[in-house]
């Protein structure tokens, strides 16, 4: 028991300790610096080179490019070093960029040290990179919004999409005067009390506006357009501003009628209502009655823009980007909303022109040095926007409660929009749709740039880091050492400051920890088979020390049925294994569900992996039987099941699994997978993985895969459950193949089918039958009957003269009974030796070259040689005597006289090769129906060796083999056990374990198992061997 069920458990529980490996994926938390590296490629003390270079971006040719960056370096230099003594700064003066040094560090490649390659510093240097644009990519993209494929999309909520959409799911965008002065103060370097001088930009303005009226084709109309236009801007401006002018407080209203005074004067009149006309119409009026010169207009508004920005600072040149900006837009309106692909004509351009000089009037209007002060700006600009006196709080907020784009439509829909100032609501409407039609896409096109274009910049930095991409630590720690630097330059205590970083490994994601576990859990599907094959060696140790013996075949001389005995044994030892896999389930259990997730991690795991487990036991089981078959010592039966289970198994599992892994081997290891499959062990191995395996694609890769599926572990359980009915079936067969009382029709005909094949390979050996039609004669060296003892001749004349009434009469007969083994080599090697024969006798002269010294004698030394492996064994010979009852016979013979084998015959344990026997008028021979199982009914049989279970008493040995007789009653079995114990001088030793006894202590047991039940007939082999003489 303890070998069978509690090592095994113990061993299982051992293997699953490797669940709770903890696999660190890094190392501990580690200060980062830039002397990290203090050992050298030989482990040498060394220091951490760190070199540095620069200049380039300062652009001077003269020695302060030098000059600062020594500054720099031993700046630096003496702030590392005095945290990082180990650290050695190596100037490079001809490296001015972080490109020379990187050629620098590529120079010494070959060397692989880190404390040599672990990064470097360029101070001021300059880092060119280039921006490729692939437009007419991106034009195909644009296209594409008119293409059927996006229209699939249906509506798509943009807000949502593109994150710019609070928890409530609105749009919501705020400007106020606070943060717009406070921008427009840092980015042009100035303060509330700097004034801007704006005079020459509104001189500007009037110089152009006069250009602009001679330069167009009718000056007068020109002169009546650009007075309307700059009327209407009053008229709005005077609403904005709450004027006396104001007819409606409502902005959209205002806002409506200032459009339709603009276009009213850009139409000449001819369109005062827009509600009435279509947008085509209007950009067709407004392109009849265009005056103006285009070009003309946008160089003067790039000339105002240039005053205007030189005023504030900024560089001139960006004027006329920004004009093209604008004119873009204003073209791109024109396009959606008038005629598709055609420029905006210079009476709308003129627009911008009139309200920037507009402006730039009332600005200096009021100025007497014609500077405005920075200060004054923001208070218009916050009463504009509702603020109060004296308070910058105005503001101008944006609210969209949904924007979307249905691409089915092409059309884009903005929900729930509201424009307010701090004082009022400018704009509100519940929904705006705006169609984004093949017109948007053209101006768009027309735009853009065509063809692939590389745009190029230089960086200039400060301090560029290049660090050792092989080392994974170098840009941590040369930037916090660089910003360690930085910071005390900024601390009144530099001495005292410090700025460390930590590199802490982050705990380990889902996804890792799903990935250790399946590794960990293949490991253990690995492990577990060595316990798992150790399990079938232990169950058959019983059996074989059984069969050996002789127990098994005394248990079959009492009366026990064979398959009642193979039966018993397999359910005795399921049942145990059911305890085994229970005990087995509570180790899984045990670990824990985290730990043993793969295996028991939720109910259909759990039951996965016992119905794998208690499956291997209904098929290891009689695997196992039939391998215990072969051999006759209990332990070497146990090692070499052992074995062979480990190679089908544990070997059989990792070389499938390497060989399926490798592309030229894949076609081996499917090739091996049928064979492989019949194997129990291998089954369990491959299921107990492919449950790893289904949990790992579970847990990330969201697959179906369940425990039970076919190709998880579905198939091998059904497998090892139906594997376990051919193995006892063949287990059965072989079985009733060799005893003569077993298997009914079944089991005759199997023993008939045995006894033809060794009687083909007897004759292939030379045995043939003699001339009477019965005997058999070989050639092996013996007595074939020549000599014959008188006696002996004269039994056999007598029996063969009344074999029919002593069939009836005797209480043994045996008539001519013969015992041949066929050759240990086979079949084969019979076939073989023959040839060899054969072409002894045709081709002498190639096969053996003989000697001038050979003699007569060493020819027939050759062909002894050969027939040593080729000649059958024979045990009996020709047997015939009949012994009657109340006779006592004795068969006397040198050892292997064939005495052993002759009482095997008679008792059905071996089958005869030729002749008859019968004990009480049955045939033992296992030919004739029910023959030997009525013969055993009268046979009390005492073997060569002792049939005793050493674990039994003397008395319940006597009592089993008693109700094995057919003593039923408990009181005549008793009278027996106790009246045979004393006959034997048993009784003082009944209680004790036979194991215990002295070996003639055995032998008398023996012989009181072969008297119990009153045998008609008993057989002792070596009758006196171990018993004292009384």
């Amino acid at each position: 028991f303890f070998f069978a069920i509690i090592l095994p458990v113990i061993l299982c529980a051992m293997v699953l300790l490797v669940l709770t490996i903890s696999i660190p994926l890094a190392g501990p938390a580690i200060n980062m610096s830039v002397d990290l590296y203090k050992l050298d490629s030989n482990g040498v003390d060394s220091s951490t080179d760190i070199v540095v270079g620069g200049g380039e971006s300062l652009n001077d040719e003269s020695n302060q490019t030098s000059f600062e960056i020594i500054t720099a370096v031993s700046s630096l230099e003496s702030t590392v070093q005095s945290q990082y003594p180990n650290a050695k700064f190596v100037h490079i003066e001809e490296a001015l960029s972080s490109s020379d040094i990187s050629q620098h560090l590529l120079d010494s490649y070959n060397d692989h040290s880190h404390n040599v390659r672990y990064g470097a510093y360029a101070f001021n240097d300059i880092i060119n990179m280039s921006i490729g644009v692939d437009w007419d990519e991106i034009l195909g993209d644009i296209r594409n919004l008119t293409e059927s494929s996006l229209k699939d999309l249906g509506i798509v909520d943009i807000s949502s999409l593109l994150g710019i959409a609070s928890d409530d799911g609105k749009i919501e965008m705020n400007f106020t005067v606070t943060q717009f002065q406070k921008e427009f103060l840092r980015a042009f370097n100035l303060s509330l009390d700097d004034g801007i001088n704006v005079t020459t930009a509104q001189q500007k303005s009037h110089i152009v506006l006069d250009r602009i009226i001679q330069s167009s084709s009718n000056s007068s109309k020109a002169t009546v357009m650009i007075e309307g236009l700059r009327a209407s801007w009053s008229s709005f401006e005077d609403i904005l501003d709450g004027g006396q002018n104001s007819t409606n407080s409502s902005y959209s209203r205002a806002l409506e009628q200032f459009i339709n005074d603009t276009i009213s004067s850009l139409t000449d009149g001819k369109i005062q209502d827009l509600n009435r006309t279509s947008p085509e119409q209007v950009s067709e009026a407004i392109m009849q009655n265009n005056v103006f010169d285009r070009e003309e207009i946008v160089k003067g508004m790039v000339e105002i823009f240039e005053e205007i920005f030189g005023a504030f600072q900024i560089e001139s040149a960006n004027a006329s980007q920004f004009v093209d900006g604008v004119v873009s837009v204003i073209d791109t309106a024109f396009g959606i909303f008038g005629l598709n692909g055609t420029e905006a004509p210079g009476n709308l351009l003129v627009i911008p022109v009139i309200i920037i000089d507009d402006v730039l009037e009332g600005a200096v209007e009021g100025l007497d040095d014609g500077a405005l002060i920075v200060g004054d700006f923001f208070e218009p600009l916050n009463d504009l926007l509702g603020g109060t006196t004296g308070n910058q709080d105005g503001f101008i907020s944006l609210s969209i409660n949904k924007v979307e784009i249905d691409f089915s439509s092409l059309s884009f829909v903005a929900e729930g929009i509201s424009l307010e100032t701090a004082s009022e609501v400018l704009y509100e409407a519940d929904s705006l749709d705006f169609s984004l039609n093949t017109t948007l896409v053209s101006l768009i096109d027309s735009l853009l740039p065509s063809d692939s274009q590389r745009y190029h910049f230089a960086l200039n930095s400060a301090a560029s880091v290049l660090h050792n991409s092989s080392s994974p630590h170098a840009i941590c720690a040369f930037n916090q050492a660089y910003m360690e630097y930085l910071f005390k330059r900024c601390v009144q205590k530099p001495k005292e400051a410090r700025l460390v970083s930590v590199n802490h490994p982050l705990p380990l994601t889902d996804q890792e920890t799903t990935e250790i576990k399946t590794i960990l859990s293949v490991l253990a599907s690995l492990f577990l088979l060595i316990p798992y094959c150790y399990i079938p060696g232990a169950f058959i140790v019983f059996l074989v020390k059984e069969r050996v013996s002789k127990s098994k075949h005394l248990q079959l001389v009492s009366g026990v049925n064979m398959s009642a005995y193979w039966v018993s044994a397999y359910l005795w030892d399921i049942s145990l294994f059911l305890l085994l896999t229970l005990l087995v389930m509570a180790v899984f259990l045990m670990y824990g569900r985290d730990a043993a997730v793969v295996f028991v991690g939720d109910t259909e795991s759990f039951f996965c992996s016992m119905a794998l487990t208690s499956g291997y036991g209904l098929s290891v089981l009689p695997y196992s039987y039939l391998l215990s078959r072969m051999f006759n010592n209990h332990s070497s039966a146990q090692i070499a099941v052992m074995a062979l289970i480990f190679i089908s198994g544990f070997v059989a599992v990792n070389a499938y699994f390497i060989l399926s892994s490798i592309e030229d081997t894949e076609h081996i290891a499917e090739g091996l997978l049928p064979f492989l499959r019949t194997q129990p062990a291998f089954n369990i191995g491959e299921g107990f993985i492919q449950l790893s395996g289904a949990y790992w694609e579970r847990e990330i890769m969201n697959s179906e895969k369940r425990p039970f599926d076919w190709d998880v572990a579905g198939r091998n359980v059904a497998l090892l459950y139906l594997l376990s009915l051919p193995y006892f079936f063949v287990l059965l067969m072989l079985e009733y193949s060799n005893d003569g009382g077993a298997g009914g029709y079944v089991g005759r005909g199997l023993r008939w089918l045995k006894s033809s094949f060794e009687h083909m390979m007897l004759g292939f050996s030379g045995v043939r039958t003699g001339a009477d039609g019965v005997s058999l004669s070989l050639d092996d060296g013996l007595d074939n009957g020549q000599n014959e003892d008188e006696d002996v001749a004269k039994e056999r004349k007598y029996v063969i003269a009344n074999q029919k009434r002593l069939k009836e009469e005797a209480s043994v007969l045996m008539v001519n009974l013969w015992k041949i083994y066929p050759p240990s080599i086979g079949l084969f090697g019979s076939l073989l030796l023959g040839l060899k024969r054969v072409c002894r006798l045709v081709f002498c002269g190639c096969v053996r070259k003989s000697s001038p010294n050979d003699t007569e004698a060493d020819t027939e030394a050759d062909t002894e040689e050969d027939s040593k492996s080729t000649l059958p064994k024979r045990a009996v010979r020709g047997t015939t005597t009949a012994i009657m009852p109340g006779e006592t016979y004795g068969l006397l013979g040198v050892n292997g006289a064939g005495k052993t084998t002759t009482l095997g015959m008679l008792t059905g344990d071996i089958g005869a090769t030729a002749g008859e026997a019968y004990v009480v008028s049955s045939d033992v021979t296992g030919m004739v129906s029910g023959g030997v199982t009525a013969a055993r009914q009268n046979i009390g049989f005492c073997p060569q060796v002792d049939p005793l279970l050493d674990l039994m008493t003397g008395r319940e040995t006597l009592r089993m083999f008693g109700r094995l007789r057919g003593i039923v009653d408990n009181d005549k079995l008793e009278q027996t056990v106790n009246d045979l114990l004393d006959r034997l001088t048993l009784t003082p030793h009944a209680d004790k374990i036979s194991e215990s006894y002295s070996g003639g202590n055995k032998r008398k047991l023996s012989l009181g198992v072969a008297l119990i039940g009153d045998p008609k007939v008993l057989f002792i082999d070596e009758a006196s061997s171990g018993m004292d003489p009384k």
